[in-house]
């Protein structure tokens, strides 16, 4: 009796030309890595075409996912996330979840957005008009996501706590200027990490347990913001953080967090959203510590006037 031979199973190829596919706006990638997906969802198991969904929905949550992290996200075992990537072409699922930031990445690339953009046609005044909609629009879906008791809870926050840091980098800066500016006018007790290495570290050595520190960070996610705030975490700080994606880089370190909408019809992100978040939490700061915040603006007033300050007064 011969021992009877199983035939080897094809194993599916990579998307064509992964390794060599050019980066830029006319092709990143992305599309054609989603073609290869869509490609495999006719031969696969119900588990794996689960995981299929949520990689062609969730691409930008997925590439900071753990392997744990998504199959808990899917309703699948580990195994199944593994072998999806092995199915797909991919030596290990590592190499497929970068291979996928790399397509990422370049689709956020602002060149890209620029390309993608340029299509929009119309009269000067509609694009102006649709513009304003969009950031509009931005704000209404942010407002839309806010839970008022966790805005309440951070109100409170920052009320009780010993002193706020606040951090971003890049177009975040002036973000995280804005907020410890007015800070400080109402309560004089924020500072603003300034973006030199040295002046960083120098500026986590005075973190203190329950210190509060707000990051805002969004897409593509800056090295150093992660930095700082992991730092800080690890002083005992309590962490805020501003993003666009409900998994980030900062997410293992938020003790709150605000999912915001910024994506902008031109080549930059658009934080109007993220500035009327700010006003209302500054707002409720100055109500929440009616006192102190009088007493504070008043005496700041004063200092401006008699410092001719102002063309009018």
């Amino acid at each position: 009796m011969g021992n009877a031979m199983t035939p080897p199973r094809k194993k599916r190829t990579s998307p064509a030309g992964a390794k060599s596919l050019p980066a830029g706006p006319e092709n990143d990638g992305l599309d054609t890595l989603f073609a290869h997906i869509k490609e495999f969802l006719g031969a696969s198991t119900r588990s794996q075409r689960l995981v299929a969904a949520y990689f062609l929905e969730h691409s930008e949550q997925a590439v900071f996912m753990s392997i744990p992290q998504l199959a808990a996200a899917v309703g699948v075992s580990t195994a199944t996330i593994t072998r999806f990537a092995q199915e797909l072409g991919y030596a290990s699922f590592s190499t497929f979840q970068k291979d996928l930031q790399g397509r990422v990445k370049s689709r956020l690339k602002p060149t890209t957005r620029l390309m993608e953009r340029a299509g929009l046609n119309g009269q000067v005044h509609d694009k102006i008009r649709r513009y304003g909609e969009h950031d509009m629009l931005n704000i209404q879906k942010t407002f839309e996501k806010i839970n008022p008791e966790e805005l309440q809870d951070v109100v409170r926050m920052i009320i009780r706590s010993r002193w706020v840091w606040t951090v971003g980098m890049r177009g975040s800066h002036i973000l995280a200027r804005d907020l410890s500016y007015n800070l400080n006018k109402i309560l004089r007790k924020s500072s603003l990490i300034n973006l030199g290495a040295a002046d960083y570290i120098e500026s986590m050595v005075a973190v203190q347990p329950g210190d509060l520190i707000f990051a805002f960070s969004f897409s593509r996610f800056t090295r150093e913001t992660t930095q700082i705030v992991r730092m800080a975490k690890e002083q005992g700080a309590i962490a805020v953080v501003f993003t666009d994606r409900i998994i980030s880089p900062l997410t293992p370190y938020s003790d709150k967090s605000f999912v915001i909408e910024v994506e902008g019809l031109g080549f930059r992100n658009s934080y109007v959203a993220v500035l009327s978040l700010l006003n209302c939490i500054l707002a409720e700061v100055a109500l929440g510590a009616k006192e102190a915040s009088m007493e504070n603006l008043k005496d700041l007033d004063e200092r401006l006037l008699k410092n001719d300050a102002f063309l009018f007064a």
